[in-house]
């Protein structure tokens, strides 16, 4: 009798035992359809590229932006009528996470005070912003826009005093202030604010302040801002450096003993640098 091949034996056991494999493999885990189990064939198969679909338009929104240009300027100069004028004065009077200023007169403001400041003024921006959004609302809604007209009025008031030079008066209903501004042709800054006590529609008057600036020379520029009540005369002076690099020289001196702030002297002497 003859012996059979064994190599043939060998490959039927071998096909059996991968069958049976597959089979049990896919009772465990599940079949993977995509998959191919001969990677002989991949090598006959003509692939297509992929066929990209039209670039979507743009969607069409009538959103505006939440802090525009206008804001932001606003939101900055009333930070710097209440923290300082210059990034190194504000940075001088605010204490630590734990620690406390102490004035050269003696008087220590905690940091529980100047968080109260601080809320005090991320009130009056909510309330500057949503005066802001329901202004621009207003204003292009025709049912509600003779309501804008009138607040509009009531608010802000032209003036031309002589040719070139024009008052504007604005006042603010969320920050509780009045601004008397003098656009004139000599690249100067002139304003006058009256800080009213008590926010809205409110008539005692708790500061006047009178700022005037404008550029000395090619490469300064000198601002100076007078408190009448607390008494303080600031005289700040900003180069710019670089592009990102500005210096700034701040003497401020507080002629009354009353007022909101602590009499004191300084000088300082800062650099800013923007990225």
């Amino acid at each position: 009798m003859a012996i059979p091949n064994l190599k043939w034996i060998y490959g039927v056991l071998l096909s059996l035992i991968c069958v049976s494999s597959h089979v049990m493999a896919e009772d465990l885990y599940g079949s993977h359809p995509g998959y191919i189990a001969d990677v002989e064939k991949e090598k006959f198969t003509i692939d297509t590229e992929v066929v990209l679909i039209e670039k979507p338009q743009a969607l069409k929104t009538e959103s505006r932006e939440i802090f525009d240009d206008r804001l932001t300027k606003e939101f900055r100069t009333q930070f710097e009528y209440r923290f300082g004028v210059t990034e190194m004065e504000q940075t001088l009077n605010s204490p630590g996470r734990s620690e406390e200023y102490l004035y050269s007169s003696g008087k220590i403001v905690s940091l529980h005070e100047y968080q109260q400041e601080q809320q005090a003024f991320g009130e009056y921006m909510a309330r500057r912003l949503v005066e802001h959004h329901v202004d621009h609302w207003a204003k292009s809604t025709p049912q509600i826009r003779p309501v804008y007209e009138l607040k509009d009025k009531m608010t802000k008031l032209d003036m031309e005093v002589k040719k070139g030079y024009k008052v504007k008066l604005k006042y603010s209903l969320s920050g509780g202030h009045m601004d008397f501004d003098l656009d004139n042709p000599l690249d100067m800054d002139a304003r006058l604010r009256l800080e009213m006590g008590g926010g809205f529609l409110a008539s005692r008057t708790e500061e006047t302040v009178i700022s005037l600036g404008g550029p000395v020379g090619s490469l300064w520029r000198v601002n100076t801002v007078v408190r009448f009540y607390d008494g303080i005369v600031q005289v700040v002076g900003t180069r710019r450096i670089t592009p990102a690099l500005s210096a700034s020289i701040t003497g401020s001196t507080d002629s009354k003993e009353s007022g909101y702030s602590e009499q004191q002297d300084l000088i300082l002497v800062g650099f800013v640098y923007n990225n």
